[in-house]
């Protein structure tokens, strides 16, 4: 789906700056203005994309549709550690819903709170104009949303990997709760005063929603409809695998058309925001500015956030935060929103990026491409693009481009690009891709394997069940590779070993000068493939060359203490090459210069 008219725009209240999207509606019929309330932590990463979706659907048919993330959330403002956090997501969803109100010459509000943002729309009823909400997914109260959280951290136990989050957080799918917002929470109820809503949709996870907050509703509302909520789990179980909700989104606009009545029709859409969104927030006492925009690319449009000083002429090489995998621009676990305003109050610029079929990207949807998909290289020209058009933007001219996963090969792309003086690649996925890759790995394992007789174990039942498929795949593989190897070199035509290829590669970057991190986590397949070649080796010997290790095993890093350390390294890379570009300028500078005179 294009998005061409959408339009980024900060809501500015109590000190906090919350990050929406607006998509006005399509010419033709105005329909009634919609809300879009996000879930949170997990949820609200994995579904993203889809979320996006369906708000231009519903702009498509005539819904203006404002979405947003929630203070502490997202690219909005704050953090997970805010007092009175649960009051600022209820005062957000009404500053929200008055916006768009506004927007849309004063008209009333239908809502759609997805998850924990179902709770978040009754609670912000009372003082918005919403007049219709629908939940899909919604607990029956605040206490039930604890303990299903609460129930999702134990069920990933993620081991603390150095200094935790203090006693009584609570830390699931890479996000925290902070003790008074989960006291909060527990007091929060569904009721709504009675007649504060006309009209109300309930959808569960493919199933009956909860009692209780059907009865809180009907105690609420003139009317009530309820549904099972086809698809919720494939809606937020990953970003690279989330599904557009289609039986949802057509329940929800034909309910939408239900209560619009045989003459619908809504006045004009007012905007009068600046392409280009601006706000000032505040990071541990300092002020810094953030930009959120559209950029023009040559296959569509990407989506950048730039967090600077509030004073212009920033130091040192700005940091260019990419993709991890088909997760937007707050990155893994929120990493590269913190990391990026805290490089801001330093003063470095830092820019996140969504780059094509990602987060608020054009494009064909990432989220259904899978990891080959998202190696190619095709992103790594994005970058490279980027890299050449972000000059204009903000004014540096060397960057640090840093990502994980399939971002960190990404990253690696760049590094051959005039301007680039390091690449940090996080638990990267290759240093040179191919769509075979995993194969070559299986079958790189395999041939050490053969070195400690594993067919013996094979017949002897010693191979567990989970890894023999991969074993037999591998075997296979390696058999056909070997015998076109053999026949290639029959015909005397020897072609460059794909490791050959990546230490050509890894000569080039030296040979530009760019700095080079691979940092990873537990047994990750870079790393491995990287050790077993020797290439590791060489790695190390290479000058501005380094391998580091991070704490735990958890590939997206996940636990909060992996993430302060995560956050420390890249940081410490950018005050070291600030402080590097510093001293060029000073050795570069005539000696007179310091005091003006000849």
């Amino acid at each position: 789906m294009a998005s061409a008219e959408s339009r980024p725009l900060y809501m500015e209240f109590d000190g906090s700056a919350q990050l929406g999207i607006f998509h006005p509606p399509a010419a033709g019929q105005r329909r009634r203005p919609v809300l879009m309330v996000p879930p949170w932590g997990w949820e609200e990463v994995a579904s993203y994309r889809a979320r996006r979706d369906w708000a231009l659907q519903l702009a498509e048919v005539g819904h203006p549709t404002l979405r947003f993330s929630l203070p502490g959330t997202g690219n909005s403002s704050g953090t997970p550690a805010d007092a009175d956090l649960l009051n600022a997501w209820v005062g957000g969803v009404g500053v929200a819903a008055g916006r768009l109100s506004e927007l849309c010459a004063g008209e009333k509000v239908a809502a759609v709170g997805l998850g924990l943002g179902g709770l978040l729309v009754l609670a912000a009823v009372a003082d918005s104009p919403i007049e219709e909400a629908a939940l899909w997914g919604s607990p029956k109260d605040g206490s039930a949303y604890v303990r299903e959280v609460r129930a999702f951290s134990r069920l990933e136990q993620l081991p603390d990997t150095g200094e935790g989050i203090p006693d009584g957080w609570l830390e699931a799918g890479g996000f925290v709760l902070a003790s008074e917002t989960i006291a909060a929470l527990r007091h929060l109820s569904a009721a709504v005063p009675e007649g504060s809503l006309r009209r109300t949709l309930l959808l569960g996870r493919n199933t009956k929603p909860p009692e209780k907050l059907e009865e809180a509703l009907r105690a609420a509302a003139a009317e009530v409809s309820v549904d099972d909520g086809e698809g919720w789990q494939n809606f937020v179980e990953s970003p690279e695998t989330a599904e557009f909700p289609d039986a949802v989104a057509s329940r929800f606009e034909q309910w939408l058309r239900d209560g619009e009545g045989p003459s619908a029709s809504g006045g004009a859409v007012t905007l009068s925001e600046p392409e280009v969104a601006s706000a000032r927030m505040t990071v541990d006492g300092t002020q810094i500015r953030e930009e959120a925009r559209f950029l023009e690319a040559g296959w569509g449009r990407a989506f950048v956030i730039i967090s600077a000083p509030v004073e212009a002429g920033a130091a040192g090489p700005a940091a260019i935060f990419l993709n991890a995998g088909a997760v937007n621009t707050p990155g893994p676990n929120r990493m590269w929103v913190e990391i990026s305003r805290a490089a801001a109050k330093a003063g470095t610029s830092a820019v996140r990026v969504d780059l094509q079929g990602i987060g608020e990207a054009d494009g064909e949807d990432a989220g259904v491409l899978q990891a080959v998909e998202l190696n190619r290289s095709r992103y790594g020209d994005q970058v490279r693009a980027l890299v050449r058009e972000l000059p204009r933007l903000i004014g540096a001219d060397e960057f640090v481009t840093i990502g994980l996963c399939a971002g960190g090969r990404n990253a690696f792309q760049s590094a051959f690009e005039p301007g680039v003086v390091e690449v940090i690649m996080l638990n990267g996925s290759a240093i040179r891709w191919s769509d075979d890759l995993r194969t070559r790995r299986e079958e790189a394992e395999l041939n050490q394997s053969l070195r400690r007789r594993p067919l013996k174990k094979l017949l002897r039942g010693e191979i567990p069940p989970a890894r023999l498929l991969p074993f037999l795949r591998s075997l296979s593989a390696m058999l056909v590779r070997r015998s076109v190897a053999a026949l290639r070199r029959l015909w005397s035509r020897r072609e460059p070993t794909y490791d050959e290829l990546v230490e050509a590669d890894l000569e080039r970057a030296a040979a530009a000068g760019t700095r080079l991190l691979l940092a990873f986590s537990g047994d990750e397949g870079l790393h491995r493939e990287l050790v077993r070649s020797g290439i590791a080796a060489k790695i190390l010997a290479t000058d501005g060359f380094t391998i580091t290790e991070l704490p735990g095993r958890d590939h997206t890093l996940r636990p909060a203490s992996s993430q302060a350390v995560l956050r420390d390294l890249v940081l410490d890379q950018l005050r070291e090459r600030t402080a590097e570009a510093a001293a060029t300028v000073d050795q570069d500078v005539p000696a007179h210069s310091a005091t003006g005179g000849r």
